[in-house]
């Protein structure tokens, strides 16, 4: 199949069962320590394309316990799952029975107007909390206000 004078391939391949796992929902995992090697090596193989692995310094957000230590409310418990309010300007990120690390997974995609960088959990606190995050739109120099109990740093 040619395409602008370029071409495109379809590549059809069949993983190992090993690469695969399903958990108790019934939904299938992958494996990906064993599938990026074996994608790796099939496309040395095939196209001749190396890959270069190296690690770089990059700035980031952080997620940290503050001073005083955490003030969030453990979650009575429930699903788990946070919402978006947007009230006479101040947006406000509604999460409940959320871990740190879910938190900082899904905190670039919903302030990405504020955060330019990706966002770890640093906080080594593994209970699920109910919080709500609060901020104002963003002003000319990019920042604005948030009320949160968690405390975020940049790194460099």
């Amino acid at each position: 199949m040619e395409r602008r004078g370029r071409y495109a391939f379809e590549l059809v391949a069949k993983p190992p069962r090993s690469a695969f796992a399903s958990d108790p929902k019934g939904d299938v995992n992958v494996n990906l320590a064993l599938l990026r090697p074996m994608v790796r090596a099939f496309l040395a193989e095939r196209f001749k394309l190396k890959v270069h692995m190296a690690d770089k310094v990059a700035p980031i957000y952080a997620l940290t316990v503050g001073k005083h230590g955490p003030k969030l409310k453990e979650t009575a418990g429930g699903d788990s799952n946070c919402r978006m309010q947007i009230i006479e300007g101040v947006r406000m990120y509604v999460c409940h029975n959320m871990t740190m690390q879910g938190l900082a997974d899904r905190l670039r995609g919903v302030a990405v107007a504020y955060l330019d960088h990706p966002v770890i959990d640093m906080t080594e606190l593994k209970a699920a909390y109910d919080f709500t995050l609060a901020w104002t739109s963003a002003n000319s120099s990019g920042w604005s206000w948030w009320r949160a109990n968690i405390p975020c740093r940049r790194w460099r």
